[in-house]
């Protein structure tokens, strides 16, 4: 079966490379490119549910569905102070956000993630969270980040793989990945689970067999 991973970042592509050997050969890679700004939704949970299910209906309607495929879209944002973010608009929203999480506040990464089976139409969404404190660090760091870039590119302004930022981690609850964007192990179930459910609705199967696992 081809995969097709709908996601722009070279973070999640580099993950998804490293994790899912297996899948490389079989896999293509696709922009998904639409305007996230315009879905809006005052819970994470929902936001990302919501964003990551757009993503896939952009695949859908723009591949050829010659070849059967699972689509896998993903997006996230973090939570911090109660509120929702995602990635720095400008300068001093990113000093903002790292200026918070450097006196105390957690980040909470909240991942959405879909297959989409286009074989039996079918579609699996999943949210799987985790959390992140870091230790004090100094204003060297914050402006360093800054300057290089590549927190403009991460919902929440930071990433915790960075060697400049990594070292000030405190604690992680949940996966590493979780945090990276690429939820590993929810991932890897959604594709085992999308296969399970094209085996029992394979027109090969009799209409009996078919039925009882329906219940």
């Amino acid at each position: 079966v081809k995969l097709v991973l709908g996601t722009t970042s070279k973070w999640r592509r580099k993950l998804f490379h490293q994790h899912f050997p297996e899948y490389i050969e079989q896999t293509i890679l696709e922009a998904p490119d639409i305007d996230e700004k315009a879905i809006r939704h005052e819970k994470a949970e929902e936001l990302v549910k919501l964003i990551a299910n757009a993503k896939a209906d952009a695949l859908i309607n723009r591949l050829d569905h010659t070849e059967p495929s699972l689509i896998i879209c993903m997006d996230q944002v973090v939570i911090c102070e109660g509120n929702i973010r995602e990635k720095p608009s400008n300068k001093e929203e990113a000093i903002q956000f790292l200026n918070s999480y450097r006196n105390g506040s957690y980040a909470e990464c909240v991942n959405g993630i879909v297959v989409h089976n286009t074989k039996t139409n079918q579609r699996i969404t999943v949210v799987d969270s985790a959390r992140v404190h870091w230790n004090y660090f100094p204003d060297e760091v914050i402006e360093s980040l800054v300057t290089e870039g590549e927190i403009f590119s991460s919902a929440g302004g930071f990433m915790v793989e960075h060697e400049t930022f990594s070292k000030y981690i405190k604690t992680i609850n949940g996966s590493i990945e979780s945090i990276q964007g690429l939820p590993v192990t929810s991932l890897r179930q959604l594709i085992h689970q999308s296969k399970q459910i094209e085996n029992l609705i394979n027109p090969h199967h009799d209409h009996q067999h078919q039925h009882q696992h329906q219940h």
